[in-house]
């Protein structure tokens, strides 16, 4: 999978990574415990601090557009009970919205379903949960036939849902690959290694789509880099 560097944000901890539907820029927050909001451009990685998120200690999640236009994260709290949010990218500032579900859940990446409701794949149970973003009651649950690990992302792109899963050197290790998954059944494709970009320690913590050209840009430890979709990996 030929994937190729765009630069390097500057900002350590990093953690989700969505592009806006109108403006094109990418936003993404930091984990810990004074996480903040960033807008990002897409084509040479420059980040720009929005505002504290101001919602007590973040860990590593995802963050995604509704249709309507509004962000929403996660996750914050701790794994035992994780917290969605919303996110103000005027000020940065996030507002809760519910628990995920009433078990231990470490949603690692979001995408909105057509149907409305979110779509999660989560480290804990390595499980795709559906829930209702009004107030994170989990409808459906998929086993996802990979190893999560400690990081990961997931977008849209053309209609077509990609995750990835973490490095292999993390606390949690991972696959370190890309996969299409069908957002209504849960059914995974392997779509290829990320070892070309992300070679080492936790991998890729964020993914977006660019829909020009039509390419997935991931991010980590700060750095941004475009996977063309132009070649497959074989399995």
């Amino acid at each position: 999978m030929p994937i190729v560097p765009v630069g390097n944000t500057g900002v350590t901890g990093l953690c989700g990574l969505e592009r806006h539907p109108t403006n094109g820029f990418l936003y993404g927050f930091t984990s810990g415990a004074q996480s903040k909001l960033y807008k990002i451009d897409p084509w040479d990685a420059t980040a720009t601090e929005i505002g504290a998120l101001n919602i007590g200690f973040v860990f590593e999640g995802s963050l995604v557009f509704g249709p309507n236009g509004t962000a929403y994260g996660c996750n914050a709290g701790e794994a035992e009970r994780p917290v969605f949010f919303t996110l103000n990218l005027t000020t940065g500032r996030a507002t809760r919205v519910e628990t995920i579900g009433s078990l231990p859940h470490d949603v690692n990446g979001l995408a909105f379903r057509s149907d409305g409701k979110l779509a999660g794949f989560d480290r804990e149970s390595s499980r795709l949960l559906i829930f209702r973003p009004q107030d994170g009651v989990i409808t459906e649950s998929f086993e996802l036939p990979l190893s999560i690990g400690e990081v990961g992302g997931m977008t849209v792109l053309e209609d077509v849902a990609y995750l990835n899963t973490s490095g292999i050197e993390g606390i949690f290790p991972g696959s370190n690959q890309l996969f299409k998954v069908d957002l209504m059944t849960g059914q995974t494709e392997l779509w290829g290694p990320m070892t070309q970009g992300f070679p080492a320690g936790t991998g890729c913590s964020g993914l977006a789509a660019v829909p020009e050209p039509a390419s997935l840009i991931g991010l980590a430890l700060g750095t941004l880099a475009l996977l063309r979709r132009s070649r497959r990996t074989s399995k």
